[in-house]
């Protein structure tokens, strides 16, 4: 078992409790305190506390007040079941015990907080929590977005992408920003992993409880500052696993696709999508980046185009995209200047057609590896 391996949120108003009990985390191995809270929160400040924190478990201090708390205690376990409440107190109190075990609590420790007595009461808890660890769920799809030139729109597709396939599949979707040099999709804060930290391993194995929430998804963002260092690339496979088995739907905004992630990334994935601008110009770097590709050994097909910001004043048809880009066109979106994208828009339907394309060739990658083996 992983030293520190139980994430806490700590909410204790009785400091001498609360010193007691911290001072045998260390020798315990066991807690990792994320946030020490002195005072009860209020509920809002609460579910403010537990979506950034995402914690196993919250360790609560019972005894200062016990209406209060056992008040937390249901809304934690109304809030999110998942989570799992134990209760501090300073002595071995029957009532408190009982009142707190029927509030929602699992579990009870008190001080001096006796070493034997807690490693008996840990070993209950991981018990608890064995059917949810080894709980068995399908991987999730992994699709990025990439792009022959900055600027062709590829992050904004992708961030659409993300919370249109969160919308339809109600499941959890990750967005990772990977433009380590410019991200634009969420500010990393100081209790939030970046994908800089998630590579060079600093985040931790239990980095997806720290992403930044961004309205119904997750996003793993780019670093605040370019790195000083290269990050470890090495690592891509794990993290983007680690995404597959946490996640149902991972997008990965990736940087101009002759970047060194953006390669890598390529074999990852289950569908890549490269974003070009409608303009000349942009087609024919695309077609040139695509035909590189293909020197390389990668088939015209594992690289689906994207033509961003078409308009019918453009006067472009599929067959002549087509044509410019030595091979089809995944899909044409639309130049809409409008803040309106919803469903019933131009942008909205083209969103909707081009995620119904994106599912279907998630599934067939996952059909073709299912054959395979």
């Amino acid at each position: 078992m992983p030293d520190f391996d139980l994430e806490c949120l700590f909410i204790c108003p009785n400091r001498e409790l609360a010193d007691a009990f911290l001072k045998t985390v260390p020798a315990l191995r066991t807690f990792q305190v994320l946030t020490d809270l002195k005072s009860y929160p209020t509920e809002q400040a609460l579910e403010m506390r537990l979506r950034q924190m995402n914690p196993q478990l919250v360790l609560l201090d019972v005894a200062t007040d016990t209406a209060a708390s056992g008040t937390i205690i249901e809304y934690i376990v109304r809030l999110r079941p998942g989570t799992q409440v134990i209760g501090l107190h300073t002595s071995n109190d029957s009532e408190a015990i009982l009142s707190s075990l029927r509030r929602g609590a699992i579990e009870f420790l008190y001080a001096p907080f006796d070493p034997a007595i807690q490693r008996e009461a840990i070993s209950r808890i991981r018990r608890l929590r064995k059917p949810m660890q080894v709980e068995e769920r399908e991987p999730g799809h992994v699709i990025s977005f990439t792009s022959a030139k900055p600027g062709a729109g590829a992050s904004t597709l992708a961030a659409h992408m993300a919370m249109a396939l969160e919308r339809e599949s109600s499941g959890r979707v990750l967005l990772i920003d990977a433009d380590m040099a410019g991200g634009t999709q969420a500010i990393a804060g100081p209790e939030s992993a970046s994908l800089e930290a998630v590579l060079n391993g600093t985040a931790g194995v239990n980095w997806p409880r720290h992403t930044v929430k961004s309205g119904p998804i997750e996003v793993l963002p780019a670093p605040v500052l370019p790195p000083s260092e290269a990050p470890n690339l090495a690592r891509l496979n794990e993290v983007l696993e680690t995404a597959r088995h946490t996640y149902d739907w991972t997008v990965v905004d990736l940087p101009a696709m002759f970047e060194r992630l953006s390669l890598l990334a390529l074999a990852e994935a289950d569908a890549y999508y490269m974003v070009t601008g409608a303009d000349l110009p942009s087609l024919h770097l695309a077609r040139r980046a695509v035909a590189l590709l293909q020197t390389s050994g990668v088939a015209r097909d594992r690289v689906r185009v994207i033509v961003n910001g078409i308009s019918k004043r453009d006067g472009l048809a599929p067959a002549d995209l087509a044509k410019i880009l030595s091979g089809p066109v995944e899909a044409m979106m639309p130049r809409d200047p409008s803040t309106n994208q919803s469903a019933d828009s131009e942008f909205g339907k083209a969103m909707t057609s081009l995620m119904t394309k994106v599912k279907a060739a998630a599934a067939a990658a996952r059909e073709a590896a299912a054959s395979a083996h």
